[in-house]
This record gives C-alpha cells, structure tokens and sequence, in this order.
C-alpha cells in the first residue's frame, strides 16, 4: 500500500505537535510554530490561521509535469 494525498499533511502535524509538545501554553506555542514541512513553510497567523502555501500542479500519474 503507497501513501496517499494526507500522508504528508500527516507527516507535517506529527512535525508541528512535535515542536510544541513540551510547552505549558499551546495557544501561544502555536503562534510559535515555524517548520520547513513536506507541504511548504507552515506557521500561524496572528488569527491563529493556519498559514500554508497552497500549491497547484499538473500531473501525469505520479509525475508532476507543471
């Protein structure tokens, strides 16, 4: 069985609770949060939005072709 589309969105979460799982106060370990994730730069915005780049490709089976 191969990975799928929300593996590396997985992959990226694992990345970030890691970063924040010793801090008393999520909300501002949150506001803290900056990695290089599978998916691109992901931190948050002053609204506690997720701030992600999203990224649209053309592909061609498993070859990104655009």
């Amino acid at each position: 069985m191969e990975p799928d589309v929300l593996a590396a969105y997985g992959y990226d979460l694992v990345m970030m609770l890691n970063q924040i799982k010793d801090k008393e106060d999520v909300k501002t370990a949150l506001y803290e949060v900056n990695i290089e994730g599978i998916n691109g730069n992901i931190s948050f915005n002053e609204y506690g939005e997720i701030d992600m780049p999203l990224v649209v490709v053309e592909a061609e089976g498993r070859t990104i072709v655009n």
